[in-house]
C-alpha cells in the first residue's frame, strides 16, 4: 500500500481546502486537541528524548508525545523487552488521548513544575499502570522479575 498521494489527489485536496477553509481549521484543531487512534510509533534516537535524558540525568529515557514513543539511550528492542516500561509509556499515550495533545502537555508541565517530575500525578499513574498492565505486553508469556525493570529518573534502585 502506497502512503504517498499522487499529484492529482494532492491538488484536489488543496483545491477543496481553499473552497472550505473551515476544514483546515477543523483538521488543525483535531490534530492539536484529539488523539490519533493509530498504533503507537517508536522513534529511537529521538532528539526530544535526548534532551529529556540530559535534563533528568538518566542513562535511558522513553517519552511520549501524542502517539509516539521517543527513545534515547535505549534501542527499540531493549524498550520492547521490558513490559513494565512499555505499559508505563502506553499509559502516557492513553493520557494524551484522554486530555488531548496540547491540554495534556500543558497539564503535565504545570504539574511537573509544581511538584517535580517524580511526584507528578501523571507519572505516578503511569508507574502504577506499569506494574498493573505489564502482563499485557509480555511476548514470551513470562513476566520478568520487577527488579530487572527499567528505572526512571528519580526512582529508587
Amino acid at each position: 500500500m502506497n502512503n504517498f498521494l499522487d499529484l492529482g489527489t494532492l491538488f484536489s485536496r488543496i483545491s477543496l481546502l481553499k473552497r472550505k477553509p473551515e476544514l483546515v481549521a477543523w483538521r488543525i484543531w483535531r490534530l492539536l486537541f484529539f488523539a490519533s487512534m493509530k498504533p503507537p510509533r517508536i522513534i529511537p534516537n529521538s532528539p526530544f528524548a535526548r534532551i529529556a535524558r540530559r535534563v533528568l540525568g538518566s542513562s535511558s529515557v522513553a517519552m511520549v508525545l501524542g502517539n509516539a514513543i521517543h527513545l534515547s539511550g535505549a534501542t527499540r528492542e531493549e524498550f520492547l523487552r521490558d513490559p513494565y516500561w512499555v505499559a508505563h509509556e502506553m499509559c502516557h499515550i492513553r493520557q494524551f488521548q484522554e486530555h488531548g495533545y496540547l491540554p495534556f502537555l500543558w497539564k503535565y508541565l504545570v504539574e511537573s513544575a509544581r511538584v517535580g517530575y517524580y511526584n507528578n500525578k501523571y507519572e505516578a499513574e503511569a508507574r502504577v499502570a506499569g506494574q498493573r498492565d505489564a502482563q499485557l505486553y509480555v511476548h514470551n508469556g513470562v513476566l520478568p522479575d520487577p527488579a530487572t525493570m527499567h528505572r526512571g529518573a528519580g526512582e529508587p534502585s
